[in-house]
């Protein structure tokens, strides 16, 4: 990885740490990019701004996750994956926030919330 998709990326996990939930768009070409990115997915622009996420999004699709695939996620199985269409205009991939069972599906309206674990935060799903 290049010192500069190093930064975009410790960039965008410090908007984690804040409880922020970042994307970017381009200034040439005004796509959204998510996954952050050095360069445009469109047309290849240098040029991107970072914006802050409403954290509102809709259900795109999503599974229930019975066997976690690595030994350190077994703790946490069962728990629902969620990819959602952001209301800004990109997809989001997160679990769906610990706790009592949430009742979701297909079309379902959710929030980005944060939770902590043992190294970081990190963004999850809530239902609204």
């Amino acid at each position: 990885m290049s010192d500069e998709a190093t930064q975009v990326d410790a960039f965008w996990w410090k908007g984690v740490e804040e409880e922020r939930l970042l994307f970017q768009t381009c200034d040439a070409c005004d796509a959204v990019n998510f996954y952050p990115r050095i360069r445009c997915v469109k047309c290849m622009s240098p040029r991107l701004s970072w914006r802050e996420s409403t954290k509102q999004g809709t259900v795109y699709a999503c599974t229930f996750i019975h066997r976690a695939p690595t030994a350190d996620l077994a703790g946490e199985a069962p728990y629902f994956v969620v990819l959602a269409d952001m209301d800004d205009r990109f997809r989001f991939m997160a679990r769906l926030r610990k706790g009592p069972q949430q009742d979701i599906s297909v079309g379902s309206r959710l929030t980005v919330v944060f939770e902590e674990t043992k190294d970081k935060k990190i963004p999850c799903f809530e239902a609204v």
